[in-house]
């Protein structure tokens, strides 16, 4: 005879295993349901599009952007740099 405690572990653990098969196979009938819902639709052509050249910008010389250090707007001169007040 099987002791009482044991039986106890082997129909709690059976009850597992069966939860878990039951688990798999319901979610593994779900997606095989939804995938069969699905309409497939052929993608249609895509066409390259023919790119523009890129237009250069025209470069302007440093003394342009000269206003920008003078005003020091991003806090970029050293305190050696600072003209003096």
């Amino acid at each position: 005879m099987i002791p009482i405690g044991t039986a106890k572990h082997y129909f709690t653990l059976l009850n597992v295993v069966f939860i878990t098969v039951a688990a798999y196979l319901g979610v593994s009938g779900v997606y095989k349901v939804a995938v069969a819902r699905l309409d497939y639709v052929k993608p249609a052509p895509v066409q390259a599009e023919t790119a523009d050249a890129p237009e250069t910008a025209a470069s302007l010389p440093l003394s342009h952007y000269r206003e920008i250090t003078e005003r020091n707007l991003f806090n970029t001169r050293d305190e050696i740099q600072k003209p003096p007040a």
